[in-house]
């Protein structure tokens, strides 16, 4: 069996293997729509039958393509993006501090999104407008923040009135085969593109709010840290506020292949445990992956940034993101928590894909009322 997983790893077996997974997991698709006919023999009873077999197809792709560990390499190229995507050289090297500062893993150029246009400079009224930086999610090793996989998202967010316009941060993906990718290399990137907002475009730091989805929620969590412990130091304010949809915050737990299919809810969500092991295992590199720069459960800290969440019933997460949430509120920090009913994880980025786009809409609403109210 170890060999047969080494095996699907390798080209051009990899992509033999999902060619033939892919054809055999659609020939299934009749008997879901049979099986899934009944409410009550859906994972869910809440969804319906379009929903069910969405998510199922999905669990397929999502468990062969963490067995085969297919990465898409990252560019700085503009692409379809054209002048919405820019190239930023990294901050001053006061800006990363402590666990930052690795004697390997260094800060690079990397790239953004910014959605709807780019932030105008010469636009008087600026300074009121409240400016998104989004990190997405992907275990650490897959996405970009891209049109492709956030556009839909960025759309969401920005129907809101709460919010202008968002920044989404392409942090390098970590991979056995993408040397200096490993932590703290996507954390030294978020600092480079919050450091870019403050001081290159100089958006105030009470007009940012920093947001994450799964992975990208723990580097959103893990940036807020840095500025407890070191912003002052590398001179980095704290953000307005940090919005956090299913943060993958217990990433050590993910080293065990198994945990995820212990969890009440592994029947309702599309996550696997080779997913969480392949992100747990090449995001922390050499480092311990219960760091507390890695895994924020069970070491709340102070952060000056109010801090949403939001997590699904559904959901493998919502027994350590809800720990998080009391943990955090434990020490005095102001914390809110949006609890989606039938919500699978990381609905944000995935939610016109399976069918929850009533559900994403629900929680944006939640998270700008909640803005408004600071």
């Amino acid at each position: 069996m170890e060999l047969l997983n080494s095996l699907v790893k390798v080209q051009p077996i990899k992509i033999a293997y999902l060619v033939v997974v892919a054809v055999l997991e659609l020939f299934k698709v009749p008997f879901w729509s049979i099986l899934y006919l009944l409410s009550s023999q859906r994972p869910h009873p809440k969804w319906t039958l379009v929903r069910a077999i969405k998510i199922r197809l999905f669990k397929a792709y999502l468990y062969h393509m963490s067995k085969t560990e297919f990465q898409y390499p990252l560019s700085l190229e503009p692409g379809t993006q054209g002048e919405r995507f820019v190239v930023l050289d990294p901050a001053p090297a006061q800006c990363y501090r402590g666990v930052l500062d690795d004697l390997k893993i260094k800060p690079i150029r990397i790239g953004g999104t910014w959605y709807p246009e780019p932030y105008p400079l010469d636009n008087p009224a600026k300074s009121s407008e409240k400016v998104i930086m989004h990190m997405h999610g992907g275990a650490f090793v897959v996405g970009c923040g891209r049109d492709g996989d956030f556009g839909w998202s960025a759309h969401k967010l920005l129907k809101n009135e709460s919010f202008d316009r968002i920044f989404s941060v392409q942090y390098r993906l970590a991979g056995e085969h993408l040397p200096g990718c490993a932590f703290p290399a996507a954390i030294q990137d978020v600092v480079t593109a919050y450091y870019y907002l403050v001081y290159t475009l100089r958006i105030p730091a009470s007009n940012i709010i920093v947001s994450g989805d799964s992975a990208g929620g723990n580097l959103t969590v893990a940036l807020l840290r840095y500025i407890s412990e070191h912003g002052n130091t590398a001179n980095l304010p704290a953000p307005s506020a940090a919005l956090l949809w299913s943060p993958w915050v217990n990433v050590g737990v993910n080293v065990d292949k198994n945990y995820f299919t212990r969890t009440p809810q592994y029947k309702t969500d599309y996550l696997n445990g080779y997913f969480g092991r392949w992100g747990a295992r090449e995001y922390a590199g050499k480092k311990d992956p219960n760091d507390p720069y890695i895994t924020h459960c069970g070491r709340p800290f102070k952060t000056d940034a109010p801090i949403w969440m939001q997590t699904g019933d559904a959901e493998v997460l919502i027994a350590e993101d809800t720990q998080f949430y009391k943990e955090m509120g434990s020490v005095g920090n102001k914390i809110e928590m949006h609890i989606g009913e039938g919500v699978v994880h990381d609905i944000l980025l995935l939610g016109s894909a399976l069918g929850f786009g009533r559900e994403v809409s629900d929680a944006v609403k939640s998270a700008g009322k909640w803005y408004q109210s600071l």
